[in-house]
C-alpha cells in the first residue's frame, strides 16, 4: 500500500515542514483516535528534542476531538511507551525521529498490546486525516510521571541484583532519551559508569 505520510517508521521530517508541526500532529491524532477508538486513553512520550512538547500538545489536540483522553509520559525511550501502552491497553504515541538530526522530528504508533502498526494499519490512518486541525483548545494533559519508573525498574530487573559489580562501561547515549535511564540501571546493577553525550539541550 501507497503511503503519503508514514515512512519505514512512522512519520518523519524537518521540524516546521509539512508533516511534522503541531497542526499537522493534530490531524494526525484525530485520524489515529478515530481508527483506535476503542482505546479510550493514549499515553504520550517523546525524545529529548525541544519540539517534543509542541508536538505532543498538537496531537493531545487532536486525539481529544477524536474522543481520547490522553497522559503525557515526558521524556521516554521508545520501548517505555510501548510497555506502557501494552499494560494499560492504551494508545501509544510516541514523538521521535531516532538517529536523525535534532533538527528533525517524528511520531510513531503503538498498538494497545504494545505492537507498531503495519503498513496497511499506517495507510488506514492517513485515509482519516482531515483537511484541517480540529478547532478543540488546549486542555490540561495529566503526567504520569511513573512510567519512566516503572520501565527501569522493569530493566533493572532483566539481571541479577548486583550483576555488573565490578564493570567500568562507557556509555554513549548521543543526547538522546535514555541519558538518564540507561546509566541509571546500570549504576544500579553495580557498574561504574562514564558517560559520553548526557547532556542534551532539545538541539544536539
Amino acid at each position: 500500500m501507497k503511503r503519503r505520510f508514514f515512512g519505514t517508521d512512522g512519520v518523519r521530517g524537518r521540524v516546521g515542514g509539512a508533516v511534522v508541526n503541531a497542526d499537522f500532529f493534530a490531524r494526525l491524532g484525530v485520524a489515529a483516535g478515530t481508527w483506535f477508538g476503542g482505546c479510550g486513553e493514549a499515553l504520550i512520550g517523546w525524545d529529548t528534542r525541544a519540539s517534543g512538547p509542541e508536538l505532543a500538545e498538537g496531537v493531545a489536540r487532536g486525539l481529544a476531538a477524536a474522543g481520547l483522553s490522553s497522559h503525557l509520559a515526558g521524556v521516554v525511550p521508545t520501548p517505555a511507551i510501548a510497555r506502557a501502552a501494552s499494560q494499560r491497553g492504551m494508545l501509544g504515541v510516541m514523538i521521535t525521529a531516532s538517529h536523525n538530526p535534532a533538527t528533525d522530528n517524528g511520531i510513531k504508533f503503538f498498538h494497545a498490546n504494545g505492537t507498531k502498526l503495519s503498513d496497511e494499519e499506517e495507510g488506514a490512518i492517513e485515509a482519516l486525516v482531515p483537511e484541517a486541525a480540529p478547532a478543540v483548545g488546549a486542555t490540561k494533559v495529566p503526567v504520569w510521571t511513573e512510567v519512566l519508573g516503572d520501565y527501569l525498574a522493569a530493566c533493572a530487573a532483566l539481571l541479577p541484583a548486583g550483576a555488573l559489580v565490578g564493570w567500568k562501561l562507557v556509555v554513549d547515549t548521543a543526547h538522546g532519551a535514555t541519558c538518564g535511564s540507561t546509566p541509571e540501571v546500570l549504576r544500579g546493577l553495580g557498574a561504574e559508569v562514564i558517560g559520553l553525550g548526557d547532556a542534551p539541550d532539545g538541539t544536539n
